[in-house]
């Protein structure tokens, strides 16, 4: 990763980090069901767009 994409990176996991829990769990979920890894980048995506849903949710 560059280096933007780490600071980036950083943000997401530290500003969102039950969102970033529950993508590390989906990702975990992929790979033992359909043997796909998730990238740091994806894993990522993901967290932000669940962070936006439990935002919406409250």
């Amino acid at each position: 990763m560059e280096d933007d994409d780490v600071s980036l990176h950083s943000a997401v996991k530290d500003n969102y980090a039950k969102a970033w829990k529950c993508a590390e769990t989906v990702a975990t979920h992929l790979q033992k069901q359909y043997q796909r890894s998730l990238t740091t980048e994806e894993i990522m995506f993901l967290a932000i767009h669940i962070e936006r849903v439990r935002k919406e949710g409250r």
